[in-house]
């Protein structure tokens, strides 16, 4: 005798996948910026003072371990030691975490992305005057912690930002 158990309906309980968009606060300390590095004697240094802005993000975890993010951020700051001082630049970054939990209320994560930021320079005449927006590549690394209730996450993400020295700079 064969028993034949024909179950159309399938369980997509385990199926679950999370969506997520928000406003971030972001603050950055930079390392000086060495200019003119293959000349050590003749060389230039920015030096950088703490910057920060808004952004948002999308995130999208189609599996419980990984996710993938895209970050756009707004950041204006400050150099110290040149006339021109102020630069207002704007990082994209596109990234995957690796979760530690299944999902649920408490999220702990790492990270790893791409970046390309834009950045411009305050020459007297407005921010996007005289064609100083310059790209800088870079990549990123660290990780967060965050919880998430009724729908509402928050959290903190501590990354490190390797980026190429701007193509100019206002010296």
């Amino acid at each position: 005798t064969t028993v034949v158990v024909n179950n159309s309906e399938s369980d997509n309980s385990e199926r679950v996948y999370h969506l997520g968009f928000g406003v971030r606060g972001v603050g950055s300390v930079n390392s000086n910026v060495f200019l003119n590095a293959n000349d050590y004697f003749n060389r230039s240094e920015l030096h950088n003072k703490f910057n920060g802005g808004l952004g948002f993000y999308i995130k999208i975890r189609p599996i419980r371990w990984i996710s993938v993010e895209l970050i756009n951020d707004y950041m204006f700051g400050t150099f110290d030691n040149i006339q021109l001082n102020e630069f207002f630049k704007i990082p994209l970054v596109v990234g995957l975490r690796a979760h530690v939990f299944d999902f649920g209320g408490f999220d702990l994560y790492g990270v790893a992305a791409g970046s390309v930021s834009f950045m411009t320079y305050d020459s007297g005449r407005g921010w996007f005057c005289d064609n100083n927006v310059f790209a800088m590549f870079g990549g990123q690394f660290g990780g967060g912690i965050s919880f998430i209730a009724s729908g509402f996450e928050i959290g903190l993400d501590l990354r490190y930002t390797i980026e190429e020295a701007p193509d100019q700079a206002p010296l």
